[in-house]
């Protein structure tokens, strides 16, 4: 995944996806319910079952979860439309030369996942 197609991937199931597997190192699994129909689960990394929609990319509280898995962080507020927020993230191990990641949003949650994506999937240049 590039930067410019992490820059412009909007808040939604993608993301959430994304961020739940990738960055918190979930895994989801459909699972039968009573209803006509399935409905997918998450197991977090100790296994721990959850139901429903993990809204890291519309939600700043769900964001704010994300943020535990780097070492620092900066948030700030610009005011601009289309880039209110911009979030710098320094992953905790980057032996492989990541740099921090910049993500930048109309929202807190937006901005948090897009650095959160940067830093943890893009391919590093040498």
């Amino acid at each position: 995944m590039i930067k410019e197609e992490i820059d412009q991937m909007p808040a939604g199931k993608e993301m959430e996806r994304l961020i739940a597997e990738k960055v918190m190192g979930w895994h989801g699994e459909q699972e039968e319910t009573y209803w006509p129909n399935t409905e997918w689960v998450w197991r977090n990394e100790t296994g721990l079952k959850m139901r429903g929609p993990v809204d890291f990319s519309m939600d700043d509280a769900a964001a704010i979860r994300v943020l535990s898995r780097f070492h620092q962080w900066e948030i700030r507020k610009t005011g601009q439309i289309n880039k209110e927020y911009i979030v710098i993230l320094e992953p905790y191990k980057h032996p492989d030369g990541r740099a921090a990641g910049v993500g930048e949003g109309n929202t807190l949650a937006l901005a948090i996942c897009r650095a959160a994506l940067k830093t943890t999937l893009m391919e590093v240049k040498r």
